[in-house]
């Protein structure tokens, strides 16, 4: 994050349950598609709209960009909007970028650790 000047970078975390997706999305709150498996799966820095919030770095300049409340809980014609998603939405809407680095893989705890590996087990297992 310092060394690109970054404000906002987190790293890539997956879903704590089936299909243990990535969770990378682009596009409008409303109407998030997820990122594309061959955006993510080299590894590096990929910009998104939105991301988890279970490891991130952010520059204190954002809180500084931002207007408080930073984190809330909303429903916006009829969809929910969690904490992060809000977050990530203001961040955005002041003109910042929010990056993931791919290269840094972060376990979801559940009642058993979701990886990237837990990911495609379940995504290939559906073709067998």
């Amino acid at each position: 994050m310092l060394d690109e000047g970054l404000a906002i970078v987190a790293g890539k975390v997956h879903r704590r349950y089936p299909p243990y997706d990535p969770i990378l999305f682009r596009g409008k709150i409303d109407a998030w598609e997820p990122v594309p498996d061959e955006d993510w799966e080299g590894g590096g820095l990929i910009e998104v709209d939105s991301t988890g919030f279970g490891c991130v770095l952010i520059d204190m300049e954002v809180f500084k960009k931002i207007d408080k409340p930073w984190f809330k809980w909303t429903r916006e014609n009829g969809t929910v909007i969690g904490e992060d998603a809000y977050f990530y939405r203001a961040a955005k809407q002041a003109g910042l970028k929010v990056f993931v680095d791919c290269d840094v893989k972060i376990g979801h705890i559940a009642s058993m650790v979701i990886t990237e590996e837990s990911y495609f087990a379940h995504k290939f297992s559906k073709s067998l």
